[in-house]
């Protein structure tokens, strides 16, 4: 057999079997993906309480959110044209 034909088989059945590589891995992965998410309901669908204890944390969160994305704002306005911070903090 000759050097270029080996080299024709070689690079299909290495084309083939990366196909089939790919292939399973995606199968795993959509396997894996459906297992874990399954049909479990949401325990705050069933628990009134813990319905409103996470709606009222959520309120909380949301406040503490609020104050991050302020100082963020604040310390993005606060440099110098060179981009580098100018040292002296502002009172909010």
């Amino acid at each position: 057999m000759r050097r270029e034909e080996m080299t024709k088989i070689a690079q299909d059945a290495f084309i083939k079997i990366g196909k089939l590589l790919q292939k399973r891995r995606k199968t795993d992965l959509y396997e894996m993906v459906s297992y874990y998410s399954g049909t479990d309901k949401d325990p705050a669908v069933v628990d009134k309480g813990l319905h409103e204890k996470l709606e009222e944390n959520k309120k909380h969160y949301g406040k503490i959110g609020d104050i991050i994305d302020k100082f963020a704002r604040v310390q993005d306005n606060d440099t110098d044209e060179e981009g580098e911070p100018s040292h002296s903090f502002k009172a909010i």
